[in-house]
């Protein structure tokens, strides 16, 4: 289950459940293990954790009372220790930070992590970056999503609905990566190093992959798409 980009009071997160920043570039995941952690989802790099990994918890509350709470039964393991700050709610911002406001809208507590994820690069892979299983880029509003699936498959969705506009059908190949290269072409690879897909927009150097808010998929330079995924308006 996920949550829009804040916990009110009384809200809660349970193992795997998770809250995302209005652009869909972070997110914040109450792991199975027992941490909570704010990932950017670009590189699923953690920016903060609560350091409670190992430790026996089921759920997480933004109480009432203002306080930011991990419980195990009934017991506090973790606390922001914002209490007397009633009806406080926790933002997850495309900035990265993640904030408890009261309601006066006074920041209380953060990660102070904002800063690390700067927007202007969460939809674009540059030459030389890749997307690994599992990771993803999204459009500056958030409305289209590009992610490198387990399942091998490099599908764009729609946000809102959480349609599929368009996949590589690469799904059911170990895949190692997919990487923007340096010569201008989109190139999934398997673990075995062996090209399985590609934009075939070799020749292009400089060329940048974009994930754009009206749906579209766009490997540009210099201005001009030189390959697309055909599916502006979907989104």
């Amino acid at each position: 289950m996920s949550h829009h980009d804040c916990l009110h009071a009384e809200g809660r997160l349970r193992h795997g459940e998770r809250i995302y920043s209005p652009n869909r570039a972070l997110e914040l995941v109450y792991q199975e293990d027992g941490n909570l952690v704010l990932y950017r989802r670009k590189d699923l790099h953690p920016l903060w954790a609560s350091q409670t990994h190992g430790k026996r918890s089921n759920e997480v509350i933004m109480q009432g009372d203002g306080n930011l709470v991990m419980y195990d039964h009934g017991h506090p393991i973790w606390a922001s220790n914002t209490h007397g700050q009633h009806g406080a709610i926790l933002r997850l911002q495309n900035d990265g930070n993640l904030v408890i406001y009261n309601s006066r809208g006074g920041a209380c507590w953060s990660t102070n992590t904002h800063g690390q994820c700067p927007e202007h690069e969460q939809d674009v892979l540059h030459p030389g970056e890749k997307l690994l299983p599992g990771h993803s880029i999204h459009s500056q509003s958030g409305n289209a999503q590009l992610i490198m699936q387990t399942d091998g498959n490099l599908v764009l969705y729609c946000t809102r609905d959480g349609n599929p506009v368009w996949a590589s059908n690469t799904h059911g190949r170990h895949v190692r990566e997919v990487i923007m290269q340096s010569d201008g072409n989109l190139v999934i690879y398997d673990t075995h190093g062996a090209a399985i897909w590609a934009s075939n927009t070799h020749g292009q150097q400089g060329g940048v992959l974009k994930v754009q808010d009206d749906g579209n998929l766009c490997i540009y330079r210099h201005g001009t798409c030189n390959w697309a995924s055909g599916t502006h308006g979907s989104c």
